[in-house]
């Protein structure tokens, strides 16, 4: 008996202008896409950070022009990147009082800090869809497609 592989599906990206077109949109009039258009650039200025170790980033793990975390996704775990002024900008626009770069996380609780990252992620999914509209863009840009859009660019 043989067994039937699926075909591989081909992940789309954005192309150069499209991005282009989404970093430098004017979405002013809406503070939830300009959140997830600014956290989605963030990941690929960070090699296709994952979510989850996105919201785990503390301002700690930036010293100097490194950022160095432990993943919660890939092994090994030590990640290092280098932090420049456009990952600063971003950063600064949502200033936490927390331990934590971006204010996604602000239960101790870790029930409560899934929940508020799962939310936090389903917000920006949403707000990228109305993005992919408003852009006129082909794909509907992903947080999943930032490594493979990093890799590309190098």
């Amino acid at each position: 008996m043989r067994t039937a592989l699926p075909v591989k599906q081909r992940t789309e990206l954005l192309t150069e202008d499209e991005l282009r077109r989404m970093r430098y949109a004017d979405l002013s009039d809406s503070k939830p896409q300009t959140f997830a258009r600014d956290i989605f650039f963030f990941s690929i200025y960070c090699r296709g950070i994952s979510f989850t170790d996105l919201a785990h980033i503390k301002k700690s793990d930036i010293k100097g022009f490194q950022l160095t975390y432990t993943s919660q996704v890939l092994t090994p775990s030590l990640i290092t990147v280098q932090w420049d002024t456009s990952m600063q900008e971003i950063a600064d626009r949502y200033p936490s009082s927390t331990v934590y770069l971006f204010p996604f996380i602000k239960s101790e609780d870790k029930v409560m800090e899934a929940r508020e990252i799962g939310r936090v992620r389903e917000n920006i999914t949403k707000a990228l869809k109305q993005i992919a509209v408003r852009c006129n863009l082909s794909v509907v840009p992903s947080l999943k497609m930032t490594k493979d859009i990093y890799l590309r660019a190098i």
